[in-house]
Formats: C-alpha cells, sequence, structure tokens
C-alpha cells in the first residue's frame, strides 16, 4: 500500500511517501540521496518473518512517488535470532554518487556463512541494476558503515571488525579499486569497542572519521582520526 501526502506553501513542496507491505514485513529506511533530475533514491532494509533479510532500495519522483522498487542480497533464509551480534546485516546503511554517475552503496552481509558478516560494498545503475558487488571478509563480524570516493579512484569503507575471539570490535577502514577490490585495509584498536561511523574526505586529500570508543559499559568517548 502506497500513501502520499502533499503540502504546497511559499513556493515550498513538502510530500510524505509511506509504503506499508502486506503480512509480517519490517521495513526501515537509513540512506538517501537526490539524483541530477530531481528524484530520490531511499536506501533500507526489508524483512519477511525475521528470516529473510534484503537491502532495499526504492526510487521516487521529486514529488515523492514511486517510480521502482528493488531487493538484494539475501542468499539464504536465515532466522534472524541467530545473527544478534550484526543488526545492521543486508541494510542499506550508506550511498554514494560514483564519478560515473552510478551509486555505490555501503552495507554488510551475513548471506555467506553462519555467524559471520562481511562488508559489502555494491554498484548499481540509476534503474537499480547491479553492475558489480563485492563481499568483504567472511571470517569475522564486520559491519560497514559509510563511504566516500577516494581520490585518484576507488573508494574509502569506513566501519567496524570484531573477531570470534574477541568481545570488542576494532574501528576498520577498507580502500578499494574502482570496481571494489581492496587495496589495503587497516583496524585501529583500543582497551575496549571502537567503531566507524561516518568518513569524509579532507581539502588536503586525506580523510576524517568519525565513530567512537569505549574503555567500559559505561564510558563511549567520541573519536575523531584524520588519515591519508
Amino acid at each position: 500500500v502506497l500513501t502520499s501526502l502533499y503540502c504546497y506553501a511559499q513556493k515550498k513542496t513538502y510530500f510524505q511517501t509511506l509504503i506499508k507491505p502486506n503480512g509480517n514485513i519490517a521495513q526501515q529506511s537509513s540512506s538517501i540521496l537526490q539524483l541530477a533530475d530531481r528524484s530520490f533514491l531511499v536506501g533500507g532494509g526489508y524483512d519477511f518473518m525475521g528470516k529473510h533479510p534484503k537491502i532495499l532500495i526504492f526510487k521516487t519522483d521529486s514529488i515523492g512517488r514511486v517510480l521502482w522498487t528493488r531487493l538484494y542480497g539475501g542468499n539464504t533464509d536465515k532466522d534472524l535470532t541467530r545473527y544478534v551480534q550484526n543488526l545492521s546485516a543486508e541494510i542499506a546503511l550508506n550511498m554514494i554518487i560514483a564519478p560515473d554517475s552510478n551509486i555505490v552503496i555501503c552495507t554488510s552481509t551475513s548471506s555467506y556463512l553462519y555467524d559471520t558478516s562481511s562488508f559489502y560494498l555494491m554498484k548499481i545503475n540509476k534503474n537499480g541494476q547491479v553492475i558489480w558487488a563485492r563481499a568483504i571478509g567472511r571470517k569475522e563480524i564486520n559491519i560497514g558503515y559509510s563511504v566516500v570516493n577516494a581520490p585518484g579512484g576507488g573508494f574509502l569503507l569506513a566501519g567496524s571488525s570484531q573477531s570470534h575471539l574477541s568481545s570488542y570490535r576494532d574501528l576498520t577502514l577498507i580502500k578499494t579499486n574502482d570496481t571494489g577490490g581492496v587495496i589495503w585495509a587497516k583496524s585501529y584498536s583500543g582497551s575496549g569497542d571502537n567503531q566507524a561511523f561516518c568518513i569524509s574526505g579532507t581539502r588536503d586529500g586525506g580523510y576524517v572519521v568519525g565513530g567512537y570508543a569505549s574503555v567500559s559499559v559505561y564510558s563511549e568517548d567520541h573519536v575523531i582520526l584524520k588519515v591519508d
């Protein structure tokens, strides 16, 4: 069921679009982009009865009317109660427009192995067709939260990694080439949890990363990390 509400005032257009699925389906939106034609691309997650999580992407026109909806990932049927360590699995957490005007999506997926999750980087065109998709790291619990275009080509992905032998997560950065192939990966650890939630390019060609570090269950600190 699709509902759109419109309000016109002072030469500004406001709208609200609600997509209500039938049955035991959970949906959420976690990222949005406006494209050159003023349309919007919305990314999030789709889950049927807690067992079939998928990446959900839909496109609307400039006033919120849905043009298309697509689901990605979810190679296996899973009971999400077995994957509580990665609640962000198969949700489009961040989207950017690549230099070639296609869209790169950053997330994670647990479609490949039980009790693990991979960083997941995917490029689609303006019609939602997959150009390439890469799962990075399949032996740990990995979450990709943010991605930026890298100067000179490729992408830089920010998130966290957690070994099954550790109770804590490490802040993780991954540099890829134009097609998602890994060039390097680095992790930054401390005495507790460390995660990166956002990343941005700087004027000197480096990057600044935002996240948090915890030294105990009662204390969490903001983290700003500058890297070249």
